[in-house]
């Protein structure tokens, strides 16, 4: 009996250890991606899902050691990876939430296997092994889309979110059942002192950057989004936009608004604008009065229209395109990166992404960004955009029962 005691000690042991190993790899693989950029980042892909798939079948056989019903677990896990190689992200998520449904009913007595020596070790490991798994949520994002993940990569991103939920409640039930009577009486008031005092203090302060940060987001965001409304506001009193940040311009029609004194491009009116005018006439109480002025998205570009005499022989329009000019001045006043994006959102291999599917003319905008300094010689860590606050920023754009008002994101 204290052989068969024995083994099943060194096989716990030895699953951990695995597992840790397969995500110490993980992690060299993200930095490599980090620091090669695009070039490799399939080759990295597929060797990354491997070692997850490694690390979270180490984990099942962790907690294979010490449970019930193992054959009936075994096929529904089997049943999931069936999920997640057919089923694409559907799949992955029906997968992940059988996953955690396995390690939330049972209690994860293979901890026992371990001394308590190692019980603490391992406490201090799966707090590591956490941060690289969150660490490594970036690696399958290859900005297309969800479609060019392969089986491989799919049961990848299973084993992640499986392995996040293994080690989250590993340390939950080893936090609760944690004795300390190996050690001496000053290592047990250190450990006291560092969970009593230190860590809420940690916690503390990260809630409070986290607060910081997204409070100040948000009000940078705010302030994106009334300083472009304050433009709609200043053409809507008849102001000339000649000097704006607005470089490209049309009027409609060209026989009777002239444009000869801007200084700014000057293109043809596009053939979708009496199309407008006409719908613009049979909603003219929701757009309040026969003058009006107000941002229009229309073949996936934002042009701010002010209109005159709308519903009559003499309607005119003179229109000023929202483009990357204009989003760099915006993000010169408020010091900040600002992006224009669609409102809908999916959750995709590296977490929550915005989407371009939320109806009407905006279902394939594409989205416009513009930071006031030049970005491509910083890190490629900061490289991607991080969005700490959103603000809403509406606008006009046609959809199948006419005129329909829609909200995108200024972030």
């Amino acid at each position: 009996m204290n052989q068969i005691n024995n083994t099943r000690q060194s096989v716990a042991w030895r699953c951990v250890w695995i597992s840790l190993l397969m995500l110490a790899l993980v992690a060299a693989l993200s930095l490599i991606k980090l620091n090669t950029g695009q070039q490799e980042s399939s080759i990295v892909r597929t060797l990354t899902s491997i070692f997850m798939l490694t690390a979270w079948v180490a984990a099942i056989r962790f907690l294979m050691l010490d449970t019930w019903g193992r054959i009936f677990w075994l096929l529904v896990l089997t049943g999931a990876l069936a999920l997640t190689s057919f089923l694409g992200t559907g799949g992955i998520i029906s997968a992940t939430a059988i996953s955690c449904l396995f390690m939330f009913t049972r209690f994860f007595n293979s901890w026992r296997l371990v001394s308590p020596r190692r019980r603490a070790a391992g406490f201090g490991l799966g707090i590591l092994a956490l941060i690289l798994l969150l660490g490594s949520t970036g690696v399958w994002s290859t900005g297309a889309e969800e479609k060019s993940l392969n089986v491989l990569d799919r049961l990848g991103v299973w084993s992640l979110g499986s392995l996040i939920a293994f080690w989250f409640l590993s340390l939950f039930h080893l936090a609760i059942r944690m004795r300390l009577h190996f050690l001496r009486l000053r290592a047990k008031l250190a450990v006291n002192a560092v969970l009593i005092g230190l860590i809420p203090m940690i916690l503390v302060v990260v809630l409070g950057v986290y607060i910081f940060y997204s409070g100040l987001g948000g009000s940078r965001a705010l302030r994106s989004t009334n300083i472009i409304n304050s433009w709609s506001t200043l053409a809507a009193g008849g102001n000339d936009l000649a000097g704006a940040p607005f470089d490209t311009t049309f009027a409609w029609p060209d026989q009777i608004v002239s444009l000869s004194d801007t200084t700014q491009s000057i293109v043809p009116s596009p053939t979708w604008v009496p199309g407008l005018s006409s719908l613009l006439a049979e909603d003219i109480t929701e757009l309040a009065g026969g003058d009006t002025t107000a941002f229009f998205l229309m073949e996936n570009e934002i042009w701010l229209m002010r209109w005159k005499n709308i519903g009559q022989p003499n309607a005119q329009t003179t229109a000023w395109l929202l483009n990357e000019r204009a989003l760099t001045h915006v993000s010169m006043m408020v010091k900040a990166g600002v992006e224009l994006t669609n409102l809908s959102g999916f959750l995709g291999t590296s977490g929550i992404q915005i989407d371009s599917d939320s109806g009407g003319d905006s279902s394939g905008y594409p989205g416009l960004s513009a930071c006031y300094r030049d970005i491509s010689d910083d890190p490629s860590y900061w490289s991607p955009w991080r969005s700490f606050g959103v603000s809403f920023f509406q606008v006009f754009s046609l959809g199948n029962e006419g005129i329909e008002e829609t909200n995108l994101l200024v972030s």
